[in-house]
């Protein structure tokens, strides 16, 4: 019994943190985006901040895959 609790429980924790690791390999990806593209500054922050509501709505699942 102990066991399966264990194992729920572990398997919730790293499925928490391999969203956290994707999301955080996304904004990097689009930071780096932006800086090589060089786009202006107002630009930068719309696209960071509809990625981040698109993230948060979805709960970071892709929903056009």
């Amino acid at each position: 019994m102990h066991a399966v609790v264990f194992g729920n429980v572990t398997a919730i924790i790293q499925r928490m943190y391999s969203r956290r690791s994707l999301y955080h390999t996304r904004t990097k990806d689009l930071k780096d985006f932006i800086r090589v593209h060089r786009l202006p500054k107002a630009l930068e922050q719309r696209m960071l901040e509809c990625f981040q509501t698109t993230w948060s709505v979805n709960n970071g699942i892709d929903v056009s895959e």
